[in-house]
């Protein structure tokens, strides 16, 4: 384990002054620019002052890195982060260079960009980054909450199967957070700052940094989304592993929606009448039961599914439940999210040995 860190500033002179304008908070994604390696991939955020100096962090393959400095007048920053640690014999400390990095603002736009090399290991990766809203730019027209799908795949040598969910909340000054699970089980929270045109750079560090889940989302007031953008799926060989013990890469067109709750006495959806599906999952065939939809949840008109609970929380638009699984007979459950603008709910279940796929719709 690291005892200290030491930071060594390279940063020369330059003669035009980018500052003050540029102060504020980047954040934005780490990756190669000769394929996509996640142990060489990650997010960071950085906070830039009127003074020139800066803090922050990058994180990459699951570990954590201060990055501290000063730019240049025109916006350059060099410098190398060393860790104190124990010499081979125990001895003594020793400093041992770990990161050489390059940032780089450029003029006349919001964006940051630059270098991280790993001197231990022989790598490079490339940053970039947005500068985000602050509260001079007025209040975030992304405001609000949301509810987010996360598609998987059919093919489990690409994602998992059924559809992973988010629950999304924008504050007026453009903070997004960000809480759910994927469609394999695996649970999350990040945090970023929107830019001023609502890129939203999307991270979460899997299996310890050697799998991932990474891309730019935005939002928009598109017809069938109010957040979109593809996201590279990783997952590493884990023999030991239950779900996907393979591992898994590809890539999914994640989407997301505004979610206002309902009022008392209201639907959460447009409709009453519809149905209740579940596929994949070590199911033999898709299964779909009958039910109505109603204000304190759902009820369960019958079909091929059997002991099927239900609850809502209103106040997000997330959905759990469990039923009897038509294979294997256990107790098994499922959750997911409603999409008021697609009006559907749509989640996951884990069977016994994949993901299954959870939908909640109108009667077609």
């Amino acid at each position: 384990m690291p005892m200290a860190l030491v930071e060594r500033n390279l940063n020369g002179s330059g003669s035009s002054n980018l500052f003050p304008m540029a102060q504020g908070v980047y954040n934005g994604l780490l990756a190669p620019t000769n394929g996509f390696v996640p142990e060489q991939s990650g997010y960071f955020q950085i906070t830039v002052y009127s003074d020139r100096s800066f803090s922050g962090r990058m994180n990459v393959a699951g570990g954590s890195t201060p990055l501290r400095g000063r730019f240049a007048l025109q916006g350059l920053a060099r410098f190398s982060v060393s860790w104190r640690s124990w010499d081979d014999c125990l001895c003594f400390y020793e400093l041992r260079l770990v990161w050489n990095v390059t940032l780089e603002l450029l003029p006349g736009t919001n964006i940051i960009q630059g270098t991280a090399e790993n001197v231990k290991y022989g790598w490079n990766t490339e940053l970039f980054g947005l500068k985000g809203r602050s509260r001079n730019d007025g209040t975030a027209p992304e405001k609000g909450r949301y509810t987010m799908r996360l598609p998987g795949s059919s093919d489990p040598a690409v994602a998992p199967g059924g559809e992973g969910y988010g629950v999304v909340k924008v504050d007026s000054l453009g903070n997004v957070t960000a809480t759910g699970a994927l469609a394999d089980g695996f649970k999350y929270c990040r945090t970023a700052v929107l830019s001023t045109n609502g890129w939203w750079p999307f991270y979460i560090s899997l299996n310890d940094g050697r799998g991932a889940v990474i891309g730019w989302l935005n939002f928009s007031n598109a017809p069938t989304s109010d957040i979109a953008g593809d996201l590279l799926w990783a997952r590493p060989h884990n023999d030991e592993r239950q779900y996907y013990p393979s591992g898994y890469i590809g890539v999914s067109a994640a989407r997301g929606a505004r979610y206002v709750a309902p009022l008392s006495g209201a639907l959460a959806l447009s409709w009453s009448n519809g149905v209740f599906r579940l596929s994949g999952g070590n199911l033999s065939a898709p299964v779909t039961n009958s039910v109505t939809l109603n204000s304190s949840g759902l009820t369960d008109n019958g079909g091929t599914i059997t002991n099927v609970t239900f609850s809502l929380d209103r106040g997000t638009g997330v959905f759990r439940g469990k039923f009897r699984h038509p294979i294997s007979g256990k107790g098994t459950s499922y959750a997911g999210a409603l999409n008021q603008l697609e009006d559907i709910g749509a989640g996951y279940f884990l069977g016994s040995s994949q993901g299954g796929l959870v939908r909640l719709e109108a009667v077609p």
